[in-house]
């Protein structure tokens, strides 16, 4: 391990590995949800930062809500995500019996399907809070690589790279284009969560939810390389606290249609009907809505 994942600065994040990991292994699974609910409920006040950034998105894509439902659903969204952190480290350490006890597939035969294809499958997801512990417990059914951004802290990225990795089949980085083109085309299954702002050359700036977003297009162009099928991949906590359902769908017909910028429009409505799905547990302290000087649009953080 490098020396300098010791400073100082990195000592919280040391301290709270060092406080969760225990409790993922003693706590029954419940009462981690019901603590990290507490625990959202409190940064909600903590953090105005991400306050605001949560209530903008949520002004923007639910226009026809009040301010008082744009609040609840702000509070609802940070006690959905609180419990992730436990999430993430029982996606790391938990064992396969305790956690496939608290998976419920629905579609698992799409992508079994068309793995035995043989031209690969390239998984299209999105950020919800149980991301990490859903795309685990998938993996226990059908190996895959993933593609991934790098974290800013050098300790959290030393822990994904240890722990998140040992999971799957291989990690890559989200700008290593070349490397999921290579697997894909042997017949490889690739996780990819394009949902996020993307200043990138290739950007798009299509809707979601009726709102310019600057998007990757990755997705269409790495289809049409490939000729993988691309099949949408989405996890959801369950609200009566019995696990996770992951919802696999059909793979998507006619895609890529020859149009990139309609092609790129259409993975954002597959995501922005995931997320109707559940709102409060999609990522909204993201500030998916900024743009390049360029673009001409106004960033409204």
């Amino acid at each position: 391990m490098n020396l300098s994942l010791l400073h100082p600065k990195h000592w919280p994040l040391w301290i709270a590995a060092g406080i969760f990991r225990p409790l993922t292994r003693v706590l029954p699974w419940r009462s981690q949800i019901s603590i990290g609910r507490a625990i959202g409920a409190t940064i909600y006040y903590l953090a105005p930062h991400r306050r605001r950034i949560a209530l903008t998105n949520l002004q923007l894509c639910f226009p026809e809500k009040t301010d008082t439902e744009h609040t609840q659903l702000a509070k609802k969204h940070f006690k959905a995500m609180g419990p992730a952190i436990f999430e993430t480290m029982l996606s790391w350490w938990g064992a396969d019996k305790q956690l496939l006890s608290l998976a419920h597939f629905q579609g698992l035969d799409h992508l079994i399907d068309a793995k035995n294809r043989g031209k690969g499958v390239l998984l299209v997801s999105a950020h919800f809070a149980p991301l990490e512990i859903t795309g685990r417990l998938l993996a226990m059914q059908v190996p895959f690589a993933f593609m991934y951004r790098r974290e800013r802290s050098a300790l959290l990225e030393h822990f994904f790279a240890t722990y998140r990795v040992k999971h799957y089949r291989k990690a890559i980085r989200s700008d290593d284009i070349r490397e999921a083109i290579k697997l894909l085309k042997g017949g490889e299954i690739v996780w990819y969560t394009p949902d996020q702002a993307y200043q990138g050359p290739r950007h798009l700036n299509v809707p979601f939810f009726n709102v310019p977003a600057a998007t990757n297009s990755a997705t269409a162009r790495i289809a049409k390389a490939t000729g993988a099928a691309v099949i949408p991949f989405f996890g959801y906590r369950l609200s009566d606290q019995e696990g996770y359902r992951l919802e696999i769908l059909p793979a998507l017909q006619g895609f890529p249609g020859g149009n990139l910028e309609a092609d790129t429009a259409r993975i954002n409505r597959i995501i922005e009907e995931a997320v109707r799905k559940h709102p409060e547990q999609y990522f909204w302290t993201h500030r998916r809505f900024r743009y390049p000087p360029e673009s001409g649009l106004t960033t409204p953080y």
